[in-house]
């Protein structure tokens, strides 16, 4: 029988390694002692709901808006953080607001998170400088503080290296909380929550996010110091995928599959197997593949080529398919796509800044324009950090084949999502505008444009003019499908993309 001292020194030595092991044991090999960021976007504001993001409509809630303020303190009473951070911006602070009251919890004010909107890409160098502007305004000097004096004007980045620089700071500001198993709560933007997730993942920065106003998005630190996210816009994330179509070549058609915002699982092995039925619901041909999580370059993860001799021009295909690892269901799903007749517009057009109506001309000779990559922003080569009035022209032919392939069917032109407004002009005549021009402006820099033809405008060879206005960030014909043809197959197409 072991004696009562006994006992107590056993305990006692338990006790000592348990607790040497618990502080000396590094941060991750417990498990995961990573750091916790909650990222969050300011409420819905007048300049949400209109697109005109004048001061007053960025200080301004809508009445969701307000609704949003109003039920903060309830929708993240549930969490818990040990930091909030805040962007100095107005609508951010007056959002968290609430919370920070009814929980006395002082927020520190960050002018790496204030909202900055650039074109940045892959290629982009950050810039050794960021350049400061005016004084922060505290909503409330006993619930927001400065970090320190020095941190007491905001960023005012002018280009996307600018910008690019202040994400980065941003993501060193963070870095600093690595491996302490703490929790940050976020209070941002649309752009720069946007960036932020893409930097904290190590993405190719594409603006591949979201951040909807008052949601919370999660990523939490793995061992190795990555970050993974675990809850998108409040819902848990899910890895999904899409087809990419091509044209038909050579009698077969391609898809391409891609991962919709980035795998979440590196490292991993992934099976794909799939079903592809024609516009009659015949199957038409079947496969397996495998793919590996590799280096995030924006390649496809599997290609397939369909056969469609036998199936209808112009119909509508159906896919069937599911993605695992391991022989678990990682995502399934059932997806449409064409077997098109419409004509892809997409490619090289041409630009030139400023504004003239003669350029709305189907004869207007062209001098000095520059070479435009369409769908694409302007500002990433064709016309660096220019907000402004700019053209764009683009020729193409339409045979007498094609119009027979759509006679009787409504011909119409989809140019994709224009930043901010636009007017198109086909062979001189004007189809179509979305958006309000200066003064009396008005963004839709996300609506796609569809824009109906007058059958008897469509010649052999013809051209597109397209004025374009923009106002701040990037701008031009930024957003594809760019095609001509008939509505039935547009409306598929757009559907797809969606």
């Amino acid at each position: 029988m072991i004696s009562m001292r006994r006992k107590r020194n056993i305990l006692l030595r338990l006790f000592l390694l348990f607790t040497f092991v618990f502080v000396c044991l590094p941060a991750g090999a417990d498990g995961n002692k990573g750091l916790k960021i909650y990222i969050t976007r300011h409420a819905e504001t007048m300049g949400n709901v209109t697109g005109n993001y004048s001061e007053e409509n960025q200080r301004k809630f809508s009445p969701k808006g307000l609704a949003q303020v109003e039920h903060i303190s309830d929708k993240l009473k549930n969490y818990r953080f040990d930091h909030v951070f805040v962007s100095p911006m107005y609508r951010t602070q007056y959002t968290v607001f609430p919370y920070l009251k009814s929980h006395n919890i002082t927020a520190e004010i960050w002018p790496e998170i204030d909202e900055k909107c650039f074109d940045i890409t892959s290629s982009t160098v950050p810039s050794k400088t960021i350049p400061k502007g005016g004084l922060i305004e505290l909503f409330d000097e006993k619930y927001f503080k400065l970090r320190d004096p020095s941190a007491n004007r905001m960023y005012e980045p002018r280009n996307a290296s600018e910008g690019l620089a202040q994400f980065l700071k941003a993501k060193e500001m963070i870095e600093l909380y690595s491996g302490t198993g703490q929790s940050i709560l976020l209070v941002g933007h649309y752009c720069t929550g946007s960036r932020l997730m893409e930097v904290l993942l190590e993405l190719e920065s594409k603006g591949r996010f979201g951040p909807k106003n008052c949601a919370v998005s999660l990523l939490e630190q793995q061992p190795d110091g990555t970050f993974r996210m675990l809850q998108y816009n409040d819902e848990p994330f899910i890895q999904k995928f899409f087809w990419k179509q091509d044209n038909v070549s050579n009698g077969f058609i391609a898809l391409h599959l891609f991962p919709d915002k980035f795998l979440n699982d590196l490292n991993e092995e992934f099976d794909v197997g799939w079903k592809v039925y024609d516009n009659n619901g015949n199957l038409v041909e079947e496969g397996k593949n495998t793919f590996e999580e590799r280096k995030r370059d924006g390649n496809s993860l599997v290609d397939i080529n369909i056969p469609v001799k036998n199936i209808k021009e112009g119909s509508v295909c159906g896919i069937e398919t599911v993605v695992s690892r391991a022989g678990k269901e990682v995502y399934s799903w059932k997806d449409k796509f064409l077997i098109p007749t419409y004509k892809s517009l997409e490619g090289k057009w041409i630009i030139k800044k400023g504004d003239n109506p003669e350029r709305a001309k189907e004869d207007y000779q062209e001098n000095k324009w520059i070479p435009v990559d369409v769908p694409e922003g302007w500002e990433k080569n064709a016309l660096p950090g220019y907000d402004g009035i700019a053209w764009y022209r683009f020729k193409f032919a339409i045979t007498e084949q094609d119009l027979k392939k759509w006679e009787g069917k409504k011909i119409v032109l989809l140019l994709g999502a224009v930043d901010d407004a636009d007017v198109t002009y086909l062979n001189g005549l004007e189809i179509g505008r979305t958006g309000r021009f200066p003064p009396d402006k008005s963004t839709a820099w996300d609506t796609p444009r569809i824009y109906l033809i007058d059958r008897k405008l469509v010649k052999d060879n013809n051209v597109l003019a397209v004025r374009v206005c923009d106002w701040t960030g990037g701008g031009g014909i930024w957003a594809g499908p760019v095609a001509i043809g008939p509505s039935d197959e547009i409306n598929t197409l757009i559907n797809q993309k969606r």
